[in-house]
């Protein structure tokens, strides 16, 4: 297995990474608003589609601890459930979520308008759900159950504006998953070497560095 490790901070940056060995990529993820350029060959039958719909909006390190939100909105002191921070949607706009492992009895998740302010709550779900949110909406909250045996929800749960959530993703980045691969699906490196201001390193436990800005 071959992990790539992409070390440039900003954005917008474009990474290609050339000289073909032969290594093959099963359930490949790509984080960020991917796309392949050019007409795919025989050897990558799949292309890459921009991924820029399933950005997740939720934020695993700005939650409110050992609490949950009541049918009326209220928050409750709970040890076993968070709340997430308000994350901005778009009012009468699709929204998707999944990773709620417990929905519980008492939790709900909570509409809110642009100061804040309850509009109202609505039982969350297990599994992927589509829901649209009241037109006046401009941020959401969910209950999620914390750490119980083996299940944490936040550290599953994701939410995004539109109808496909896509593989889980870290908050700000959305994430496609390439179910259809072939040979030399992406090209990478077999020696260390600088190309086009790129640096690959191909370290001793078969991970590649890759670091550097395109030139």
């Amino acid at each position: 297995m071959y992990h790539i490790n992409k070390e440039i901070t900003g954005s917008g940056e474009n990474i290609a990474l050339k000289n073909t060995a032969k290594h093959y990529f099963k359930n490949f993820n790509i984080l960020g608003n991917s796309v392949q350029e050019g007409t795919p060959s025989i050897d990558s039958e799949a292309p890459i589609e921009s991924v820029g719909d399933n950005i997740q909006l939720f934020n695993k390190n700005a939650i409110t601890k050992q609490c949950y939100i009541n049918s009326t909105g209220i928050i409750v002191n709970d040890s076993q459930w968070n709340v997430t921070d308000y994350m901005p949607i778009i009012g009468g706009k699709e929204c998707t979520y999944n990773g709620i492992s417990t929905p519980g009895n008492a939790p709900h998740s909570a509409y809110y308008d642009s100061d804040k302010n309850l509009i109202s709550t609505f039982k969350q779900a297990t599994g992927t759900n589509t829901i649209i949110p009241p037109d006046n909406a401009k941020y959401i909250r969910f209950s999620l159950l914390t750490k119980q045996g083996n299940k944490n929800d936040s550290e599953i749960f994701k939410l995004v504006q539109g109808t496909s959530t896509g593989a889980y993703s870290p908050y700000g980045q959305g994430s496609i998953e390439v179910v259809n691969c072939n040979e030399n699906f992406l090209p990478i490196t077999a020696n260390t070497q600088t190309v086009n201001g790129i640096t690959f390193t191909i370290n001793s436990d078969k991970k590649i560095t890759v670091k550097g800005t395109t030139t």
